[in-house]
């Protein structure tokens, strides 16, 4: 008889049956992909013969593994026979061993014998049951009380204590020496010794013991020196209320100084004014207007009127939009655009012409051709390919290329929905040597391409 029943859930069924009779609703253990539920369902059969059904209070969700098993009982103790599959919380040790059995109606029964506890420690005795309390704590890598209190009491003495505040220090002056300070005695006598030396801020440098001597060291003159020197030298300046009308010779000042008299300025302007271009004339009064476009390096409006109608005709039109070259053909030429091909005309080629659009690389699984960026692609297989649909834009329309295989011993096995086959349907078959597709975009949803397999 089975024990235990598996199901899927599809998020609509809320009901599962189970096939082994129970004592009682506890005897069932639920577990929804490998874990236990405790709530969310009732349990319906307890006391059946042929079993009942799990019904949840709502549906599990969709793709979850339902297990639905018989707890189990144990022949050991009332405490092991409690709620809980105990083949799953037991496992054998020394002196211990688990036989699984059935009861006559299926159920398993976990029987445990062979127990030996003879070595076993009781928790209610807190390891007060050791047989070496010493080899305990040295395999604990501890200290016993005794020991610490030991370790404790001899260093303490070497300790200074912070209530003393330094005053358990055995040898002061030592420590002072070793922190580098002086005692409040040193100190003091210091304080008491350079005193005498200071100048006091009371003072105001009146303790000074040579003024003169301090006036000569700072490199500043005394107020006795420094009167005499503004009395001498009072009579000597020039007074702001006199507006220099004290100097004694405004000539020379003015010589000096680079000016002219208001006199020299007045005969200066007179005798220049009637050489100057006067304002008011706006040039007119130029004695030679020639000369002085000349100077300025200036054409009249003659000779500009004359260059502009002379160069008329030497210059293109914007309006004529290039039409009024004398030789286009020429002009292709000096722009070297002679040798160009052209997309709307006719043209004959005179040398043989490549696409350079081409891709070559090595492919396999599903490939998306870049046809955006290639018109041509060398492909070699590093596996079966399946050409999937490329992105095509109404740009590409009409354009045509060809794709060369190199099979390697692979295949092509699938075309997408745009591709479509030129005389046959389906992808290319058996590839037995080179081979190539010539295909053609004739719409942004249509793809024609023929197949050739080519001989080895």
């Amino acid at each position: 008889m089975t024990l235990q029943h598996s199901y899927g859930t599809n998020g609509i069924s809320d009901a599962f049956a189970f096939s082994f009779p129970i004592d009682q609703e506890a005897d069932i253990q639920v577990l929804i992909d490998n874990v236990e539920q405790n709530s969310g369902f009732t349990v319906h059969g307890a006391a059946s013969p042929g079993g009942g059904v799990v019904v949840f209070l709502a549906a599990p969700s969709a793709g979850k593994t339902l297990l639905i098993r018989h707890r189990g009982r144990s022949a050991v103790s009332s405490a092991d026979a409690s709620s809980g599959y105990l083949s799953d919380k037991l496992v054998a040790g020394a002196g211990i061993s688990l036989t699984p059995e059935e009861d006559g109606e299926g159920r398993q029964v976990l029987v445990v014998t062979n127990t030996d506890t003879s070595n076993a420690m009781v928790p209610e005795l807190n390891l007060a049951d050791l047989t070496d309390a010493a080899a305990a704590r040295s395999n604990l890598d501890v200290y016993s009380t005794a020991q610490t209190d030991a370790a404790i009491s001899a260093s303490s003495d070497l300790d200074l204590k912070k209530a003393s505040n330094l005053a358990d220090l055995t040898d002061k002056s030592t420590a002072r020496t070793n922190l580098g300070v002086y005692s409040t005695a040193q100190v003091d006598a210091t304080i008491s010794a350079s005193s005498d030396l200071d100048l006091k801020k009371a003072q105001n440098l009146d303790d000074l013991a040579d003024k003169p001597t301090a006036r000569t060291n700072l490199g500043v003159y005394s107020s006795t020196q420094v009167d005499a020197a503004i009395s001498a030298s009072s009579d000597l300046d020039l007074k702001k209320a006199q507006n220099l009308d004290d100097l004694a010779d405004k000539p020379t000042a003015r010589t000096n100084l680079g000016v002219y008299s208001t006199t020299q300025v007045d005969a200066t302007i007179s005798a220049s004014s009637d050489l100057d271009l006067k304002k008011a004339q706006n040039l007119d009064d130029l004695t030679d207007k020639p000369t002085a476009r000349t100077n300025l390096g200036v054409y009249s409006t003659t000779q500009v009127d004359a260059a502009i109608s002379a160069s008329a005709d030497l210059d293109l039109k914007k309006a004529s939009n290039l039409g009024d070259l004398q030789s286009t053909a020429a002009a292709r030429t000096n722009l070297g655009l002679d040798n160009v091909a052209y997309l709307n005309v006719t043209q004959d080629w005179s040398k043989p012409q490549r696409n350079q659009a081409l891709f070559t690389g090595n492919v396999g699984g599903s490939v998306t051709l870049d046809m955006g960026a290639y018109q041509n692609f060398e492909l070699g297989l590093s596996a079966d390919v399946t050409f999937a649909n490329p992105t095509i834009v109404t740009a590409m329309v009409g354009q045509r290329g060809c794709v060369g295989i190199a099979p390697n011993g692979f295949a092509i096995t699938a075309m997408g929905s745009l591709w479509k086959r030129v005389g046959d349907t389906g992808a290319p078959g058996e590839i037995t040597g080179q081979g190539r597709i010539d295909y053609h975009i004739r719409s942004t949803s249509r793809i024609e391409y023929a197949y050739n397999d080519v001989e080895a």
